[in-house]
């Protein structure tokens, strides 16, 4: 059995983790990075929409650089605008402005200093994991009902954690025998089972201690999975991170949302982990607009 016997988040100093994550970002992929299937039902309620405001364009607010989001085929006339707190995932990972169409700014998510009211989508990936689950869920939220129009959604794709935890061991196994496809799902099942069934969030040196603790045989993992080396060692960038994600149940999700917006539909992808990774569209609540 694999414990948290010497919880690192309690020994270490915190480095600039996003500066790493975006160095290394490009390598990243499904899940941990939204796919074709992700982007594709992004667009539909996007569109949709968009017909409902007579196909004028939107006026669109990211939490975050994402490039494929930014790279959507946005409806003529549209504009979005990107804010993200980490220079280097700006500088790095943001696909660059384009006059009229899109531009990125620094800014906090919890006050942006963005014009309220003016949003006819707000959207972000795995924006809501990178903060303290409830407190900063219900802040988000409020910033995000704030800038949307009374008609307008929130599409965000979250990761959550299934009903009935995996444990630690479970996870080893299962990559130890082949039964993992994708590493970065690997990494997610392996985040999750650390959590166990209730905590919500978690220090990502925690997980690297997990990690370390386990003592795996990284050749035979490697061999049976086919993954690179280098994927193994993203855990080392954990080691002095500050970083904490979080991982709710969709439920939670909901629940944490539910005083300002209305869950008005829930994609579950189709791809490894997928249901772990459900996009859900919200709608403002009118009666609460102005609290």
């Amino acid at each position: 059995m694999i414990n948290v016997l010497d919880r690192a988040s309690d020994k270490t100093q915190p480095t600039a983790h996003w500066d790493t994550l975006a160095q290394s970002y490009f390598a990243m992929g499904s899940p941990l990075m939204p796919c074709a299937e992700d982007t594709a039902a992004m667009s539909q309620f996007i569109a949709q929409t968009n017909a409902a405001a007579g196909n004028r364009g939107v006026n669109a607010l990211m939490w975050g650089v994402t490039p494929v989001i930014a790279n959507l085929p946005w409806p003529t006339g549209s504009h979005l605008l990107a804010v993200d707190r980490s220079t280097a995932m700006l500088a790095q990972v943001w696909p660059g402005d384009i006059p009229s169409q899109r531009m990125s700014k620094w800014g906090e998510w919890l006050d942006p200093k963005v014009d309220q009211h003016a949003y006819d989508v707000v959207i972000g990936d795995g924006s809501f994991n990178c903060l303290e689950y409830p407190t900063q869920y219900h802040q988000l939220a409020a910033v995000t009902h704030r800038a949307l129009q009374p008609d307008g959604i929130l599409i965000a794709r979250f990761f959550v954690k299934p009903a009935n935890p995996e444990t630690v061991d479970t996870v080893f196994d299962a990559a130890l025998r082949g039964q993992i496809g994708s590493f970065h799902a690997f990494k997610w099942r392996l985040f999750m089972a650390v959590l166990g069934e209730q905590a919500t969030n978690i220090a990502v040196r925690d997980v690297r201690n997990v990690w370390m603790q386990a003592n795996l045989d990284h050749a035979q993992l490697l061999r049976v999975t086919g993954w690179p080396a280098t994927f193994l060692k993203s855990f080392d960038h954990y080691e002095h991170s500050d970083a904490r994600y979080s991982f709710p149940s969709l439920a939670q999700v909901q629940e944490s949302l539910a005083t300002l917006f209305l869950c008005d539909q829930v994609y579950t992808p189709t791809y490894e982990l997928g249901e772990r990774c459900p996009i859900v569209v919200f709608r403002p609540k009118q009666i609460a607009r102005d609290r």
